[in-house]
């Protein structure tokens, strides 16, 4: 027999391990649970692992907890409605939503009943409810809408009232009752109307089962005459009843009791798990729990503690998936990717959504059945107004909240790849002042074809940067004019030293070319220079690089890692002149050799990629090892810094 207390230990520290972010949405677990008013209602969406409930909606009209309901699943709908038999034997009925919607309002309306019912169902196959009445030995087929009788068959059923159920399958009405010790099931084959009963005679006390559309199985928690709990299968097709496992029962059963609520049992299709309201009764004192088992095995996936008297507990999640404001490319988090495709569909007409706002919560959204980028493109329509344009743009900045810094990856090498992206250095950068360094993708002498999005983050040493400057300035360039031709963002993460960078295009064009696609521009830090040392070196670095084309290809993309020099003040940048300084044989292949009379602090060559490639402090510099190609050269000096190309070959 499990033991109740180790379980729970065991299961509460593990999830204590686990790190869980919870999206500020609706969790598809929906109940009713007591407020401190007995005679007051609060609909609520619980989380699975912690046990908390988001409020949706408080009514009080009467206490509904615990009592037969249904829920309706409507796929060509905004709202799930749910149906309580209340105490009038007619149909209470409130309005649930499928997101949150701060001014939700489930205001109560009601169905009159012309017939007694005992329980109901609402079959997902047909529209329509299944209901039995104890006293008539009826079973209805009702009108979704009225409840008006469509049609009924007499099947004679014993139970106990409050220890009915009927559920349904897609295929079959199955019915549950309990007379003293005795499980009766009931299983009516709707397409033959043919019926029948199985027995199960002092084996259980109680028997509580549960089904759902998506399954043609159903499941039940069953307590035997020793009080062990059991998760069991049914097959309405076969008719038989299997024990999967032992589940969760009492240690000291003269003084603790463990109960599973009839109508707190709910499935979760998509994950094999049964979702249940476990009660521990301890000297008349009542906790609640959430428990999920998993259907295979019965072995409990989370125990999370509920604060109130919880019941009513089903699972259903939208029919389309939820729309998060921001997430575009729909891959669970918002970066500069989720540009792409809003530049991909701009100015498409999607379906306005219920809700037009950019909270970070979960949204129904109809599908357009139009894919970019492999999801549907109603993700792009980030605030929901019915088009894909710019405003979109504003919920990736504000719910940019999960940035992932990597350390250098594949991305970030020097080897050869069709779309390289690199540093453009146009100006020396010093302290106290604004830097400005270009990036560009391809080259002049390496032109790339058919680009639409570039996404990419830059890593910096953010020891050089005064916080919450660095950002991106417009720039004219091969790839277009910025919110003409193509839109552009960035998200800067000062403490993490990154800033993401994405733009694409708008005018559905692809575009060929090679040179600077951006500006990154901040302000450095005014901080004091080493003694004896007139600069220090930054390091950057380009990464998670994605590049795609308009046809939604990804394609061969890479980085660089390189420094730049940070001077400690400003001087005049002068081009070199043959006659104040020398530099020869240029081109050259083994030695380059630099003849002034000017004192040189330092000497550098740069590739054309912003790649330092060596430093000098001798006016001799070996060069034999340098891949041919062209360089710049810089040379420091207390008359200024002197700028020139070299060729080596």
């Amino acid at each position: 027999m499990m033991n109740f207390k180790i379980v729970l230990t065991i299961i509460i520290s593990s999830i204590s391990l686990y790190i869980y972010s919870q999206e500020n949405s609706i969790s598809p677990i929906f109940s009713l649970s007591e407020s401190s008013n007995s005679f007051s209602n609060t609909f609520v969406s619980l989380n699975q692992i912690s046990g908390d409930a988001l409020e949706i909606e408080s009514f009080a009209i009467e206490n509904y907890i615990g009592k037969n309901f249904t829920v309706s699943t409507l796929e060509s709908s905004n709202m799930d409605k749910l149906y309580i038999i209340n105490d009038n034997n007619n149909l209470s009925v409130y309005d649930i939503p499928y997101f949150f919607d701060p001014n939700y309002s489930g205001e109560q309306t009601g169905i009159v009943v012309a017939n007694n019912i005992t329980d109901i169902d609402y079959n997902h196959n047909s529209s329509s409810f299944y209901s039995y009445d104890l006293l008539s030995n009826n079973l209805y087929n009702m009108s979704l809408y009225n409840a008006t009788i469509l049609s009924s068959q007499n099947i004679a059923f014993s139970s106990e009232n409050n220890k009915f159920s009927i559920k349904t399958t897609n295929e079959y009405v199955v019915l549950k009752g309990n007379t003293n010790d005795s499980i009766t099931i009931g299983f009516l084959n709707m397409a033959s109307n043919n019926y029948n009963e199985i027995n199960l005679t002092n084996l259980y006390k109680e028997f509580n089962i549960v089904s759902n559309y998506n399954l043609d199985i159903i499941y039940a928690i069953a307590k035997d005459i020793n009080d062990v709990n059991y998760l069991i299968e049914i097959n309405p097709e076969n008719q038989s009843v299997q024990v999967i496992s032992e589940i969760l029962s009492c240690i000291d059963c003269a003084s603790e009791i463990l109960s599973y609520d009839k109508n707190g049992l709910a499935i979760d299709w998509e994950n094999n798990q049964l979702i249940s309201i476990l009660t521990k009764t301890v000297n008349s004192e009542e906790n609640y729990y959430l428990v999920s088992f998993d259907l295979s095995n019965g072995e409990v996936i989370y125990l999370a503690s509920l604060k109130d008297k919880t019941s009513n507990l089903y699972f259903n999640k939208a029919s389309a998936d939820l729309v998060f404001p921001g997430d575009a490319n729909h891959d669970g988090r918002v970066n500069g990717l989720d540009l792409f495709p809003i530049g991909l569909k701009y100015s498409f007409n999607t379906i306005a959504r219920f809700t037009q706002n950019t909270d970070w919560i979960g949204q129904h959204s109809f599908n357009m059945g139009i894919n970019i980028q492999g999801v549907d493109v109603k993700h792009a329509d980030c605030n929901g107004d019915g088009q894909i344009n710019t405003i979109d743009m504003e919920a990736i900045s504000k719910n940019y909240t999960y940035i992932h810094n990597s350390d250098k990856s594949s991305s970030a090498t020097d080897s050869d790849c069709d779309y390289p992206l690199s540093f453009s250095f146009t100006s020396s950068l010093y302290q106290n002042s604004t830097a400005q360094i270009n990036i560009k993708l391809g080259d002049a002498s390496d032109i790339v074809y058919d680009v639409y999005g570039v996404s990419f983050t830059v890593y910096y040493d953010n020891t050089y940067v005064v916080p919450n400057t660095m950002h991106t300035e417009p720039i004219s360039t091969w790839f277009g004019t910025q919110d003409v031709n193509f839109i552009q963002t960035y998200v800067d993460n000062y403490t993490a030293g990154s800033i993401e960078i994405s733009l694409v295009g708008v005018d559905l064009l692809n575009r060929t070319g090679g040179g600077d696609i951006v500006t990154l521009a901040w302000t450095i830090e005014d901080w004091i220079m080493p003694i004896a040392q007139p600069f220090e070196n930054m390091n950057l670095r380009i990464d998670d690089i994605t590049i795609i084309n308009y046809n939604e290809d990804v394609l061969d993309a890479c980085g660089v890692d390189t420094n730049v020099l940070i001077y400690e003040e400003i001087v005049s940048i002068k081009t070199i002149d043959n006659d104040i300084i020398n530099i020869y044989p240029n081109p050259t292949k083994l030695v380059l050799n630099i003849d002034t009379d000017i004192d040189i602090d330092l000497i550098e060559l740069f590739s054309l990629e912003g790649k330092k490639v060596l430093n000098s402090l001798k006016k001799t510099i070996d060069v034999s090892k340098i891949s041919r190609g062209v360089y710049f050269i810089k040379l420091y000096t207390n008359e200024g810094v002197y700028v020139d190309k070299i060729v080596v070959k």
